[in-house]
């Protein structure tokens, strides 16, 4: 039993035994921890340790079980799913924003020099045509609107992509998903009906109530957003014809150090209608603006987190789950963790971005994600010169928790997927460098999740509640 595949993790001076395979979690004492601490340190001594009771008590018979230390060292784990996923296409209608985000990664859409909107039915169909080329093992394809401006800008460009998309997968036998994300000042009743008549996942960016929300996203001339977008939300909820899918709002918020309680932004944002929610730590150069993540900022954001979990444990406690359920998702920077610990999933990569998620231009050319528009070094291809750049997407595969060098040795990697592609390049001038602010808030994160995890299941039968939601979810998302 010399191999360790373990965490002791410390939050609030209560230990815990992290097994980083199994997930399995055990609290122990201090004098437990000593003990482990001694085992951990040196694995010969593990049978010398029989005789102390809560050693053999709490400790020993999950070594037994196969966690925490293993007779067969297991080694990098396969993701034989990757070739299974469904190609996400990013497509930016238009490089331009009527807002003026204080943390905006795009300089609110003016960093951009191809101004070109996506108009071009031919462009549309040679994009989709290689991407079928490129997946020939599905037939699902998810289309988003999520960057690089506010696709509602040029609403033609909008509706000209979803028609070219719509008669694409019809002629292919495609299933397809559309998400728009859109900033929701210019949402009206044409373009409200529009969504719920072609099914698109609706999301608005919000990141908070009027307080928050005019001092992070006012409008480029500095008026306030927050009432028109209230309103807009209103209208589609109060609307009688409009579909549940449509008013099935997926909320967007970004945390700033304006913020200082997630826990009151969930239930804003629950007050007003919207249930699910995607929250993001707003990041760019750690050098710079003091609203983002860095060095001088990053206790103030795990400050929120640590204050968001005692406030879902006090949840839990009586008996209200719903606002921790509304972040238990694939997109939320923490929640997407705690859905791992609940599912026992192990991750080599935090998205998708260069294998099986793209950013689509109007030129035709084609990134790993929409940050990276614009920076030819990673221009992965070309549609109209047949250019591909294999070596580049087989680099993307091959930049994971697995390979990295600050990941290899962390206990968290297949918790926490590693560090966002751009933000790595941003700060440390590669992808294949994560020793950033963001990587330790993840640590953090992890930390706590495990915390909250363990609190949940506390009581097996909200805890086993919850985890059959999130598996539903998981399955109707598929």
């Amino acid at each position: 039993m010399k191999y360790c595949d373990s965490l002791i993790v410390n939050i609030d001076d209560i230990v815990y035994l992290f097994d980083i395979y199994s997930y399995k979690i055990i609290r122990i004492s201090r004098q437990e921890y000593d003990l482990f601490e001694e085992v951990l340190n040196n694995p010969e001594k593990l049978y010398s340790l029989y005789t102390s009771s809560d050693f053999r008590k709490n400790i020993l018979p999950e070594i037994l079980n196969g966690n925490f230390f293993r007779k067969v060292k297991i080694g990098n784990i396969k993701y034989d799913e990757l070739f299974k996923q469904t190609p996400i296409l990013s497509f930016t209608p238009v490089h331009n924003c009527n807002l003026s985000c204080i943390y905006c990664y795009a300089n609110s859409g003016l960093n951009y020099k191809d101004h070109i909107k996506i108009t071009d039915k031919d462009i549309i169909c040679k994009t989709l045509n290689f991407f079928d080329y490129m997946f020939k093992n599905t037939k699902k394809i998810k289309i988003e609107f999520v960057g690089g401006g506010e696709p509602l800008l040029h609403f033609k460009s909008l509706k000209n992509i979803i028609s070219v998309l719509k008669e694409f997968c019809d002629n292919k036998s495609y299933l397809y998903k559309i998400q728009l994300i859109t900033n929701g000042t210019l949402l009206n009743n044409r373009i409200i009906n529009w969504i719920d008549s072609n099914q698109i996942n609706l999301g608005i960016s919000l990141d908070g109530n009027s307080e928050i929300q005019n001092v992070q996203r006012p409008f480029r001339n500095g008026m306030q957003t927050y009432n028109i977008i209230y309103e807009n939300i209103k209208t589609i909820l109060n609307d009688k014809y409009v579909s549940n899918h449509t008013k099935s709002i997926w909320g967007v918020v970004v945390l700033t150090t304006k913020v200082d309680d997630i826990h009151k932004v969930i239930e804003h944002h629950h007050s007003i209608g919207i249930r699910s929610l995607e929250i993001r730590i707003a990041r760019g150069k750690e050098n710079s603006n003091d609203v983002l993540l860095n060095k001088s900022t990053l206790n103030h954001f795990k400050q929120l987190y640590y204050k968001l979990v005692n406030d879902f444990i006090d949840d839990i406690n009586n008996g209200n789950y719903n606002l921790l359920l509304s972040i238990i998702n694939n997109y939320d920077t923490f929640g997407k963790i705690l859905k791992r610990l609940i599912n026992s999933e192990r991750v080599l990569y935090r998205c998708g971005a260069g294998k099986w998620k793209f950013a689509c231009t109007a030129s035709g050319e084609i990134y790993p994600c929409d940050s990276f528009v614009g920076n030819k070094k990673y221009l992965i291809a070309n549609i109209n010169d047949s250019y591909l750049n294999q070596k580049l997407i087989d680099e993307f595969y091959n930049t994971n928790v697995q390979t990295i060098a600050n990941c290899t040795t962390c206990g968290f990697r297949y918790l926490c997927g590693g560090d966002c592609y751009y933000n790595s390049l941003l700060n440390c001038n590669s992808i294949n460098n994560t020793k950033t602010c963001f990587c330790e808030l993840n640590k953090y994160l992890c930390s706590l999740a495990i915390h909250l995890v363990y609190e949940m299941k506390k009581n097996d039968e909200k805890y086993y509640k919850i985890k059959s939601i999130v598996h539903a979810r998981e399955i109707i998302n598929r």
